[in-house]
């Protein structure tokens, strides 16, 4: 894994190591009041082609690169997709990836594990609103008010929730929302943004995530998200409609939940898995490659 530096606007680039292990950088982000102070991320892939995600920290400008942050990165199938530093805090980070937003108050040495799963794609700071972050994720925008702790979402207007990247007009108060197929969504946020009750819980809604990673090989982490307690069934279907797994068929509290698909036995191609329960169905497309 690398990234490249220059010193002379693009001119001439230097390759800078950040390991020896193959992979890719998705993300990398200078501490707004030190730019020596560089956090560089990504995922690797082990000799069995499974993925892992990886941190990493520079703290002279990118000349040299040590792992940061091992005790909770490196999960299977986790990829890092983004970096943001908090304008109004110095010190804290917050790091999206495919299990949930990581953050850290000690400049990236070490982090936290995620309280609520959002496979989050991107994040983005508001610079004029203390705590408040905005998250891309495969189930819309999320928005949060206490740096992380918890998370709502917020997606009136968008018609589809495939939300790739965030980018946010500080001045004119707009977030933009690069979607997966859709185009670009505008989002004013003039109006106040409502504050969240209670720390670490989602307000009610019914989600499946996208199951990661995807394409797959043999397995794949599902996770999915129930406003309520009740019975709840998750089971995979091949093109014919054909059930061939299940993976949850239970009565469930209300909260997040994850299950993997082992599979080990089934050939090539899509499947799609359909979450059930009292408020409906959802389903995700999943792609299964050897």
């Amino acid at each position: 894994m690398a990234v490249f530096k220059s010193t002379n606007d693009g001119a001439a680039w230097s390759r800078m190591f950040l390991s020896t292990e193959q992979g890719d950088v998705h993300a990398v982000a200078l501490q707004p009041s030190n730019k020596n102070n560089i956090l560089a991320g990504g995922w690797t892939i082990d000799p069995s082609y499974n993925q892992h995600s990886r941190m990493y920290r520079s703290t002279n400008g990118g000349s040299t690169w040590s792992q940061v942050g091992s005790a909770v990165f490196g999960t299977l199938y986790e990829q890092l997709n983004g970096i943001c530093w908090d304008p109004m805090t110095p010190a804290r980070v917050l790091a999206a990836t495919s299990r949930g937003v990581y953050v850290s108050t000690d400049a990236g040495v070490t982090w936290s594990v995620p309280a609520t799963m959002i496979s989050a794609n991107d994040i983005v700071a508001d610079p004029t609103r203390p705590n408040n972050f905005y998250a891309a994720s495969y189930n819309g925008v999320y928005v949060t008010t206490n740096a992380g702790t918890s998370w709502m979402a917020m997606n009136n207007g968008l018609n589809t929730l495939s939300v790739r990247r965030l980018t946010l007009d500080s001045v004119n108060r707009r977030l933009f929302a690069a979607t997966d197929g859709d185009g670009v969504y505008r989002f004013s946020l003039l109006t106040d943004v409502p504050e969240i009750a209670g720390a670490g819980v989602l307000p009610p809604h019914f989600v499946l995530e996208q199951n990661y990673p995807n394409p797959f090989n043999p397995a794949t982490t599902i996770e999915f998200s129930v406003p309520e307690n009740g019975d709840y069934r998750l089971a995979v279907y091949n093109t014919l409609g054909q059930e061939v797994a299940v993976l949850v068929d239970a009565r469930l509290h209300a909260g997040h939940h994850r299950s993997v698909l082992d599979a080990s036995g089934l050939a090539s191609g899509p499947y799609l898995c359909r979450l059930s329960g009292n408020q409906g169905f959802l389903v995700r497309k999943l792609t299964l490659i050897r």
